[in-house]
């Protein structure tokens, strides 16, 4: 099992490894990698980042949006979020596996967590853990969040959107009471997290943990990814289309993040056609 630890905190360049990782599950096998972030917000490949989060504070205050190539609902980072991303070959991948990994490693660490719906895991009802998965023909990934000192006052901020009036197909974030692992056993760090992981999966697959280093997933393709996930295309652009009713009545209709279409008898100088939608 490759086993890789980001140290540094760029979240689009994250994103960007774990395209990479899946790409190579076929030639290198199972591979677990562990990384954390500066603030961000991070939504699902087919959600409206409008809806989702507080966009323009967000970036304002320095922060980051990602859209990743899985499914899922928004969730908030920081670098007191510890990020795991878990590659198999798709004939290995079993849905409730990597679950089964990550409790097992909080068990061990006193921590009574337990899966909370289909995608997350909680300790007495409150979400400590979001995730998501991603199936190629030959790969697949499962990845997922793990609060353990996270600013949870910012989460709740900016998780919070600004505006209403949006109809969109647009798959919604689903809001959860949340805590971090360090409530549940005070003085609890990340190395120690990342540790019990570490040991649950190589108990799991049965394999040997060979360490690596970022730098050999390094190359043009990585550059080219890593562009991608910086983009306002993928970020933005990458939104399923929708409507938004604005001030005085105004109707919107945004596609591919621009403005396609307004109406309204009010004020509708705001929007115009053919310019980026900015709520």
């Amino acid at each position: 099992m490759k086993l890789l630890h980001a140290e540094h905190t760029d979240l689009h360049r994250h994103l960007a490894m774990e395209e990479i990782l899946l790409d190579r599950v076929e030639s290198w096998g199972t591979a677990l990698y562990f990384w954390r972030s500066t603030r961000a917000v991070v939504i699902g490949k087919n959600q409206n980042p409008w809806r989702e989060c507080r966009v323009a504070a967000l970036l304002a205050e320095g922060g980051s949006l990602g859209r990743r190539i899985s499914g899922g609902g928004a969730v908030y980072h920081d670098e007191g979020n510890l990020n795991y991303a878990l590659f198999l070959r798709r004939d290995q991948f079993r849905a409730a596996v990597p679950y089964e990994i990550v409790l097992q490693a909080l068990r061990r660490l006193g921590i009574a967590a337990e899966r909370l719906g289909r995608t997350s895991m909680g300790v007495v009802g409150k979400k400590i853990s979001g995730n998501a998965f991603c199936l190629r023909r030959n790969a697949a990934m499962h990845h997922g969040t793990l609060l353990v000192a996270a600013d949870l006052e910012q989460m709740g901020r900016f998780l919070t959107p600004e505006r209403q009036g949006f109809s969109t197909y647009a798959i919604p974030s689903e809001p959860a009471a949340v805590t971090n692992l360090s409530d549940c056993v005070p003085g609890l760090d990340m190395e120690s997290v990342r540790d019990a992981i570490e040991q649950a999966c190589r108990r799991g697959f049965l394999e040997p943990l060979e360490r690596m280093h970022e730098s050999e997933l390094a190359g043009e393709a990585s550059q080219d990814l890593e562009a991608r996930h910086r983009s306002w295309d993928w970020q933005f652009g990458h939104t399923p289309a929708f409507d938004f009713r604005g001030e005085a009545g105004a109707s919107i209709r945004v596609e591919r993040g621009m403005v396609t279409h307004v109406d309204g008898a009010g004020d509708t100088s705001r929007w115009r056609i053919g310019a980026r939608f900015d709520a």
